[in-house]
């Protein structure tokens, strides 16, 4: 048997059990020396302390850094929907994969996956209806956005987004601190 290298030297030492590896050291001494070094060497490293930072290291670190521990609203609200998107991009990838290998071809599933295409067109077109029902009430109670001059939409979309980010600075942010 060739001579084993560091790694596996290594690897017994943390984790013996009986191979070639073993009949090959009682008949070894230099890989006896070798792996006598890993264990000591193992042993000094065991010994030593660990340093613990002073109080406070890790918030002048992050002060410094101008890094903060509090996130955002919008931040917050995606970071709990990434599991989601996940779960649906999972979905979406098996779907197309069994769609391209013709697993659905002829089997039960394809028929279930007609019918729910069934129910999803029919509320697709009922969402349109209630969508185009919404933009006709819009229209009639908001006419400055339907006009033609785009004053009046850009007037209303600087209000909304000032709105929105006044909620989020005095309203949102505030109310998330305090679950924190």
């Amino acid at each position: 048997m060739n001579h084993p290298d560091f790694s596996e030297l290594q690897e017994y030492a943390f984790l013996p059990r009986r191979n070639e590896l073993e009949r090959h050291l009682e008949s070894c001494s230099q890989c006896r020396k070798t792996l006598e070094a890993i264990r000591a060497f193992d042993k000094i490293l065991g010994g030593i302390q660990l340093e613990t930072a002073p109080p406070g290291f890790t918030e002048k670190v992050m002060k410094r850094l101008r890094i903060s521990e509090t996130p955002t609203f919008i931040w917050s609200i995606l970071q709990n929907l990434a599991p989601l998107f996940a779960l649906l991009f999972v979905l979406a990838t098996v779907y197309i994969f069994l769609r391209l290998t013709g697993v659905f071809e002829g089997s039960q599933m394809a028929q279930s996956v007609e019918t729910t295409q069934t129910v999803y067109k029919t509320f697709a077109n009922q969402l349109a209806k209630g969508i185009s029902g919404l933009n006709t009430s819009l229209s009639k109670l908001l006419p400055f956005m339907f006009a033609k001059s785009s004053y009046g939409l850009t007037l209303f979309l600087i209000l909304f987004f000032g709105a929105v980010a006044l909620l989020d600075k005095f309203w949102f942010l505030p109310m998330m601190r305090k679950r924190l």
